[in-house]
């Protein structure tokens, strides 16, 4: 849904950033660019070992923050608290939604602010 409803043309002010973890080069070069043809900014976390900083349940996942706001989400990172914030997020879906029921975009990042802020 974030990507159908919030892309937007470079120097928008309510741009999202995207983070971006490859091993190689040309990899990060390519997702780069497709991320912002996409009409997001793509931001360059590094190799794939820290991914973790922006998989579920970390600062930056599912809060749609900006380009700004992204290095010190990802700097907040961490990994236990993560893993519990991924168990709280799963346990609020299925307490509140059916199986194959989609929550809806503003549902996800209301939770995933609230969830995973530092």
């Amino acid at each position: 849904m974030t990507l159908q409803e919030m892309g937007f043309p470079a120097g928008h002010p309510d741009r999202i950033a995207a983070p971006i973890a490859a091993d190689r080069a040309r990899d990060r070069e390519v997702t780069m660019a497709l991320v912002e043809e996409t009409g997001f900014d793509a931001f360059d976390t590094g190799p794939i070992a820290e991914s973790w900083r922006q998989q579920c349940g970390s600062p930056p996942y599912c809060t749609e923050i900006t380009l700004a706001e992204l290095p010190e989400a990802l700097a907040a990172a961490d990994l236990a608290r993560s893993r519990r914030r991924t168990d709280l997020a799963f346990q609020a879906y299925g307490e509140r939604f059916t199986l194959g029921q989609n929550p809806g975009r503003d549902f996800i990042v209301q939770l995933s602010r609230l969830l995973n802020s530092p």
